[in-house]
């Protein structure tokens, strides 16, 4: 068993001896130099957050008091995570413009060979961003497994309320870092869209493309109405962080007084809620997969979005049931819907 000051020596060391590593050089004249620079980029993001993750890991130990003397080493792990998937993204973005404006100042008159450079620099960075996510999310969810692991031995009368914080934590922390991975990637990805459009057009200067395409400014203080953007594939799923197991016991909370209780401890109309979510789910994961096997992805793009919105509006709305007014019965059941729905949510992984 580690001892309090030894954990928060090693803790110390954890976060003094990792650090982020630059961007690589390379030669913004040079294709391949450049591709380079996003894999070699990509696979030292990876390896931060790897090694960070083992170091987080030998700080814990093996003991719940061990996990609470390094409760600040978990927060800062998950904030500095954020910070260099942020800058990953920052640096991809970057190494994408030199790209396109190296392929246009070798010329676009031939199609195959701008196309071809293009696919490259697309297959090159979607690997980089497909290998980085593996990484972080495996080591989000190695850190959830340790902790709640260790919180089996927090005392009896503590053991809801430390499990739920540590379960926020968790969740606020992976949902930040998906959503920052996905507003990269769409990012990035119109912006190569664009720039392909523009060499299709015969046109070379990449900065021209960009702002040609970019939103225009807002003239007058009057809301505008946006028309409805062009429907773009996003990554091909839309994962919830695993949870490897519920809390034996949730915290009570008091119910809102306006609907009477049931003897089974669950309101109808959040039964009926929590069902027409779950169905809803079921419906969406359907249609992920018949999009990812589809030879023709086109038709069913407007789909697509339609179900990325009505995705986005029911999670809000799910999370939205945990608010502290729920039974302890509806608490459970709504951790088992969670639950039933993350697992149907990995079959589109």
């Amino acid at each position: 068993m580690h001892s309090a000051a030894a954990v928060s020596t090693a803790a110390s060391q954890a976060e003094a001896s990792i650090s982020r590593r630059p961007a690589p050089a390379y030669d913004s004249r040079d294709l391949e130099s450049i591709l380079a620079a996003v894999t070699a980029e990509a696979e030292a993001a990876a390896q931060t957050v790897e090694e960070e993750s083992v170091l987080l890991l030998e700080a814990l130990g093996d003991s719940y008091d061990t996990y609470e003397a390094n409760g600040a080493a978990v927060a800062e792990f998950y904030s500095g995570s954020l910070r260099d998937a942020q800058a990953l993204y920052a640096a991809f973005e970057a190494m994408s413009l030199d790209y396109f404006r190296c392929v246009a100042a070798q010329g676009v008159e031939d199609y195959d060979t701008w196309d071809s450079a293009l696919e490259d620099f697309y297959d090159v960075w979607d690997d980089g961003m497909e290998d980085y996510y593996d990484a972080w999310d495996d080591a989000y969810g190695e850190l959830y497994d340790r902790c709640d692991t260790l919180l089996e031995d927090a005392p009896h009368s503590a053991y809801s309320d430390r499990w739920s914080e540590m379960y926020e934590a968790y969740s606020d922390a992976w949902s930040g870092m998906y959503e920052a991975y996905s507003d990269a990637w769409s990012s990035t990805y119109d912006t190569y869209s664009d720039v392909w459009r523009g060499f299709y057009d015969g046109e070379t200067d990449v900065d021209r493309i960009l702002q040609a395409t970019a939103p225009e400014p807002e003239l007058t203080s009057e809301p505008e109405v946006p028309s409805e953007p062009e429907a773009v594939p996003e990554p091909e799923s839309v994962p919830l962080p695993e949870i490897s197991s519920a809390p034996e016991s949730l915290p009570e909370a008091e119910p809102a007084a306006s609907e009477p209780i049931p003897a089974d401890g669950i309101r109808p109309a959040f039964r009926q809620a929590m069902e027409s979510y779950e169905a809803f789910f079921d419906e969406y994961v359907a249609f992920m997969q018949s999009y990812a096997q589809s030879d023709n992805v086109l038709e069913m793009l407007a789909d697509y979005s339609d179900f990325m919105n009505r995705y986005a509006q029911a999670m809000e709305e799910f999370e939205a049931l945990d608010d502290g007014t729920l039974t302890p019965q509806e608490a459970n059941y709504y951790a088992q819907v969670s639950l039933r729905i993350t697992e149907k949510l990995l079959e589109t992984v």
